[in-house]
């Protein structure tokens, strides 16, 4: 069963949870010292959250929620969090904090909304090293940008069908496109792979990244080698 926005947004949303809880909690440990405890409580509610006035790790790790981590990293975030996440990690938190109140409220999401709150996800645990969970949101980003795409191209050849008169054919008309060409079976059917979207070079380097990345055969066997490209692979090569 294919997930919905809503539920995409609640699985990022946990997995920023499980990214960012360590993360927090060693922050607010390296400014507060054993005091860590009162300064979390001071942003939430005791009766919720009173174990952790114990200064209990366990126990902070287990309570908090995104409701909750995002409301003490806010309150504590020029004294704990600014240095190492800088002005783009409070942009980032503030922007979560909005999508999680929608969520929580009932709201709705379309696949723009949703793609920029995954994106948004992703950054921020990558932000604090949260490898895993952040690839986790990437997982989901990247089928939300293929629904995208899919949408996109439906919404294109609907066009172009109701556009290109009946008539045009022959020397003076050109055929539609879909009459020429017999798109890739992964075009037709929607099932874009990582290929169709730019490389994180970084991932390759790290000897992370999808196997048509990874993998040089698989490259170019989904790689249409231009004349720019073949240029460029020569130039290498003779390098």
């Amino acid at each position: 069963m294919a997930l919905s926005n809503r539920d995409r947004i609640d699985r990022g949303l946990q997995s920023v949870v499980s990214g960012l809880g360590p993360y927090v909690l060693r922050e607010l440990k390296s400014r507060y010292g054993d005091r860590w405890g009162y300064a979390v409580a001071g942003e939430l509610s005791e009766g919720r959250y009173s174990r952790v006035q114990n200064a209990s790790e366990e126990a902070f790790l287990e309570s908090v929620d995104a409701h909750a981590l995002f409301k003490v990293m806010w309150g504590n975030y020029n004294e704990a969090f600014r240095d190492k996440l800088g002005f783009s990690g409070r942009n980032q938190l503030s922007e979560l904090m909005e999508v999680r109140n929608e969520w929580a409220h009932g709201g709705s999401f379309n696949l723009e909304d949703t793609q920029r709150a995954l994106d948004t996800m992703g950054r921020l645990l990558k932000a604090v090293s949260a490898g895993a969970e952040a690839e986790e949101v990437h997982k989901h980003h990247r089928e939300v940008m293929r629904q995208i795409f899919a949408s996109d191209e439906r919404r294109e050849v609907k066009r172009v069908v109701r556009e290109t008169p009946a008539e045009a054919s022959g020397p003076e008309g050109l055929l539609p496109w879909r009459q020429v060409v017999d798109p890739h079976p992964d075009v037709r059917e929607g099932r874009y792979q990582e290929a169709e979207f730019a490389a994180d070079l970084a991932e390759v380097i790290h000897g992370t990244a999808d196997p048509e990345y990874q993998n040089p055969k698989e490259f170019f066997q989904r790689t249409y080698l231009t004349d720019g490209m073949v240029g460029l692979l020569a130039n290498a090569a003779k390098r």
